[in-house]
């Protein structure tokens, strides 16, 4: 082995020996520019999600399958159903086709045509519907078809607020008497 080999490797022996005694800020990369590494999406199949509120658990979240973005850390749902509440008396179900939900904070939307029900065995319909979990609200921006009892009723938007069960609708509402 040649001098000039014997210092090449000495040299690299010695560098690599001083960036780990050093750790990362006495790194020979420092300033270097790093690629970033982006992580791919996760395909899951299966979905159970939960979702607490303090020591509750108020929020289950199933769905056939869905992709999770690692990045945005949203999963995207297909075929989702969530139910609210393991008290009987607060408890709603949702389900809808499609569905985005929000792992950093509970948050999601539903569309493709979402259906629920209540405690109550109210139903509601409609195209596409929010949850904002801050508020603990169910919100839909669309028309909504609610039917209670004997009541059908319709409105440009809706407002449920989960822990209460407390009903608002907005906007060209109608009442009809359903047909004994």
């Amino acid at each position: 082995m040649s001098r000039a080999t014997r210092a090449a490797r000495w040299l690299v022996g010695a560098l690599s020996a001083a960036s780990l005694a050093c750790g990362p800020s006495g790194s020979i990369l420092e300033g270097m520019e790093r690629p970033a590494v982006e992580l791919p999406p996760v395909e899951l199949t299966g979905v159970v999600f939960e979702g607490y509120h303090g020591d509750l658990r108020d929020l289950s979240v199933k769905a056939t399958d869905a992709t999770v973005d690692m990045k945005t850390h949203v999963a995207h749902l297909r075929d989702v159903s969530i139910g609210f509440a393991d008290d009987p008396n607060s408890r709603m179900d949702i389900a809808a086709p499609v569905g985005d939900f929000h792992l950093d904070g509970d948050d999601f939307a539903l569309s493709g045509g979402v259906e629920g029900t209540t405690a109550e065995d109210e139903h509601f319909k409609s195209e596409a519907v929010n949850y904002v979990s801050k508020t603990r609200m169910l919100v839909s921006d669309v028309p909504v078809e609610l039917h209670r009892s004997s009541v059908i009723m319709t409105a440009n938007r809706m407002q449920f607020e989960v822990g209460t069960s407390k009903l608002h609708l907005w906007g060209n509402v109608h009442a009809r008497v359903k047909p004994q």
